[in-house]
């Protein structure tokens, strides 16, 4: 009884210390200098005392002053640029490169406790530059995007990032649904311990430390056995600064000693997530002190991302085939089936595809007191335990992996068997998967145990010493159920339905293929999108920097409205939601108002719309009423007779003129409007702020927002296969583009003008396409399949045939673009369409009227 309290107090001591936060590790690593302002003021009121040896300024002469006196109004210029990000609230933007009183320093900013934070660390610019680091991404990218098997993926990309960042050990690390880590692929040097293979205990990565990884890309370790530097501040009584988006940020003992168990002097880890969970990570060790340099890690972690969404894409393929093997089997079955009832005939047709897909031992069915079986099942007892259980929850899978462990009472009765998945269908029909018995021995890096020790009179978590195999016997288990088992499971249950279920199912599978069709459509014409953004921004811009911030803010714009306009698979979307999107930093400051009506608008054309509101809003930032805090945007949205108007009304803001020059933004306002949505934009830059004017009409409204649209299948296409170079001389002419995506069109005018074509003429609609061939004839023309509203390209086709006409069609359909027999001649571009494909469509036109 003496003991009780002090069980209670050790409970209470490790139950702290698995919750200790790890944001706040009160210093910062020797390689990187922090600095933090007020934004109201821009004085320093925290900086590390490494600021001597990163900047050459002592911490006494940093704190109390203004930043820009001391960093330069570069530094304040990169760091008001990446405010005015839409994330910058959530995560870390590199500043670029500078030279502070002499020192080269690379910068990165981010938010913490309503203060700016500047990370500064000497440039390690000379060894890499910018173009190492493009070429290192595409080395990246092109060792991933032809992998089709995730465990030949995971070796390529843990040798070639061995190699490019020279650390002793690479390993790729796998959670289980506990967070328990596996090894699936490791590169290291020849005499250090293997680790491929093994797992480790979810603690050594704690909870805490696991959300750090959620939030943040890329940590680093430079020494383990270094002593962090210390912040100080200008504040008499200072909080400790959040340092969670630090790269620099410290780390605790526990976990550097845990580093040191396993002979790593330094390290670095990539975090890896797949549909906003934590898959893994990608764990880097070095047996000396190593920092990469910081545009290295900017390619890191972009290429994370890019492996993530791989990943995703791996997964998703290995789904879709287990779908199909399903959906194919279950469609022979219901084809032959001739009753409503699920009896032996039907259980000896789908047993082999159970054993086969789902490595089953035996299936069941229980119908009260009566149970049809085939292959290896349990005794009776322990089929009415099992009902007893699926009954409680109809119409979901009940699922024990050790039946052992859930009836010790009447193991004897298992026959072999050790876990089922049930499923309760009709009141009192259960349908049972069973599986055998499965020894495994899981090897584990070290005894997966916890130890605990006394530390400074407290009780933590012991850092573990050894790192060397331990086998673990697991008996009276199957293999653990996956998700792909469960949805075999849930996709089974129209057999047992039947006949009645079986016309249903066919129409299900119909409107599954539309959806895959309309999706295909999306996705090309959203790429298409997506590359004629990033050159229209390139050919305005003539810095790399400048260059990718403007291409990154669009191309987030244009993933918000994606994902708005097709998560929900409506045929539209709200114009407060898609403005909301582009403004909601500003509108919790009541910097931006937005009133009237709530139209929908088709989703086709939600992106050409948000990107429109994104522009607007870029503008707004950089140089009107959003760049002062006493700037106000006032949006009003109206729906008429005849169709929306959107007005955009800045005040507050300094002193607006007229640009000499009319960038892409403009363009895209004034230009993209009426030419793909048939509508009417004005863009007045008044001196009191800029007045904006969008007319949507009546056609892009949806007076039934709840309706999800129907889309009409597509057939296969003919590819272009042979590239062929264009003649010499470029016959005169004018060549006819129809596309009804303004920026697509404007895009693959820019490549036609490259090609040597002085005329073009661009429509958006056959009514346009069909005027012009009454008074011109071109010499040849890019048709778009579909032009939106219902509208196809085959009129003009037909009239370009009369006229003898070559012309080639472009499609986001991909293969299954619905092109009628008689001009299954012409050449087939598939979104996005490249430069090469699209010169060597034009050289087949060109050459068939030779």
């Amino acid at each position: 009884m003496d003991e009780a309290p002090q069980d209670h107090g050790l409970l209470k001591a490790k139950e702290e210390c698995t919750a200790e936060p790890v944001h706040d590790p009160g210093g910062v690593q020797a390689f990187a200098c922090l600095v933090a302002l007020d934004p109201k003021t821009d004085k320093i009121v925290y900086a590390s005392e490494n600021s001597s040896e990163i900047l050459g300024i002592p911490v006494t002469d940093l704190l109390g002053k203004e930043v820009r006196d001391l960093l330069g109004r570069e530094v304040v210029h990169g760091l008001r640029n990446a405010q005015a990000l839409p994330d910058f609230a959530y995560s870390t933007k590199a500043l670029g490169t500078f030279d502070i009183g002499g020192h080269t320093v690379d910068a990165s900013a981010f938010t913490s406790d309503g203060l700016h934070i500047l990370e500064l660390e000497r440039s390690a610019s000379i060894e890499f530059d910018g173009e190492e680091a493009f070429r290192l991404t595409q080395i990246l990218l092109d060792q991933i995007k032809t992998h089709t098997e995730p465990q030949a993926l995971f070796r390529d990309v843990a040798s070639i990032l061995k190699f490019m960042t020279g650390y002793d050990r690479v390993m790729v690390c796998q959670f289980d649904a506990e967070f328990n880590g596996t090894i699936v692929a490791e590169e290291r040097r020849s005499k250090m311990e293997p680790y491929d293979g093994l797992r480790f205990p979810h603690w050594d990565v704690p909870a805490q430390a696991r959300a750090i990884m959620a939030k943040l890309p890329l940590r680093i370790i430079q020494d383990v056995d270094q002593e962090l530097t210390p912040l100080k501040s200008a504040l008499p009584e200072a909080a400790p600064l959040d340092l969670t988006l630090a790269a620099g940020r410290g780390t605790s003992e526990e976990h550097m000693q845990y580093l040191r168990n396993m002979g790593a002097k330094a390290t670095m880890t990539l975090s890896i997530k797949v549909d906003d969970r934590l898959w893994g990570m990608i764990s880097f060790h070095h047996r000396r002190p190593r920092v990469p340099p910081s545009k290295m890690r900017e390619v890191l972690i972009s290429f994370i991302g890019v492996f993530s969404v791989k990943l995703k894409s791996l997964e998703d393929q290995a789904a879709l085939a287990h779908i199909n093997k399903i959906d194919t089997a279950k469609l022979d079955i219901l084809a032959e089936l001739e009753t409503e009832r699920l009896d032996q005939y039907a259980l000896l047709r789908l047993g082999p595809l159970l054993f086969d897909a789902m490595n089953a031992a035996g299936v069941a069915m229980m119908q009260g007191s009566h149970t049809l079986s085939y292959g290896h099942v349990p005794k009776q007892a322990v089929m009415e335990k099992i009902a007893s259980h699926a009954k409680k929850t109809p119409g979901d899978i009940v699922e024990f992996d050790s039946l052992k462990q859930a009836f010790p009472d009447i193991a004897q009765d298992l026959n072999g068997c050790a876990g089922v998945l049930a499923l309760s269908l009709s009141p009192g029909r259960i349908f049972c998967v069973f599986r055998d018995e499965i020894v495994r021995t899981i090897k584990w890096a070290g005894k997966p145990e916890r130890r605990w020790e006394t530390y400074d009179g407290a009780e933590r978590l012991a850092p573990r010493s050894s790192f060397s195999v331990y086998l673990e016997k697991i008996e009276g288990h199957c293999a653990p159920w996956s998700a792909q088992d469960l949805n075999f499971m849930t996709r089974l249950w129209p057999i047992m339905n039947a006949v009645e279920r079986n016309r249903l199912l066919q129409k299900s599978q119909r409107s599954l293929q539309i959806m895959v069709d309309e999706l295909n459509h999306r996705v090309r014409n959203i790429l298409a999108l997506v590359r004629s953004v990033s050159r229209q921004s390139r050919r305005r811009y003539g810095s790399l920097e400048s260059y990718s911030a403007a291409l990154e803010s669009r191309i987030q714009a244009l993933a918000a409205s994606h994902e708005v306009s097709t998560g929900s698979n409506l045929a539209s979307v709200s114009i407060a939601h898609l403005i909301n999107r582009e403004t909601a930093p500003f509108m919790k400051k009541e910097a931006v108002r937005v009133a009237g009506d709530d139209p929908h608008i088709r989703s086709d054309i939600a992106p050409i719309f948000s990107l429109v509101i994104h522009e607007l809003t870029t503008n707004a930032v950089k140089y009107g009423a959003l760049s002062m805090e006493t700037g106000r945007v006032a949006i009003t949205v109206s729906q008429g007779a005849e169709g929306v108007q959107v007005r955009w009304e800045e005040s507050g803001g300094p002193p607006v003129s007229e640009p000499q020059d009319r960038g892409f933004g403009s363009a895209l306002i004034e230009n993209a409007v009426p030419h793909e949505l048939n509508g009417h934009a004005e863009l007045n830059f008044e001196t009191s702020g800029v007045r904006a004017l969008v007319v949507l009409p009546m056609d892009v409204i949806d007076a039934n927002p709840a309706t999800p649209q129907d889309i009409p299948r597509r057939a296969d296409p003919i590819r272009i296969v042979t590239p062929q170079a264009l003649p010499g001389q470029k016959p005169a002419g004018t060549v006819l583009l129809v596309e009804d995506n303004f920026i697509i069109a404007q895009e693959m005018v820019d490549q036609l003008s490259d090609f040597g074509f002085e005329h073009i003429f661009k429509a958006s609609n056959s009514e346009d396409a069909i005027g012009f061939l009454e008074d011109e004839k071109p010499i040849l023309a890019i048709l778009d399949v579909n032009l939106g509203a219902g509208q196809t390209s085959f009129p003009i086709a037909q009239r370009l045939r009369e006229l003898d006409v070559p012309f080639a069609f472009a499609t986001g359909y991909g293969e299954t673009a619905q092109i009628g027999p008689h001009m299954r001649h012409a050449p087939k571009l598939l979104k996005p369409v490249t430069t090469t494909e699209l010169q060597d469509a034009v050289a087949i036109l060109l050459k068939s009227h030779e």
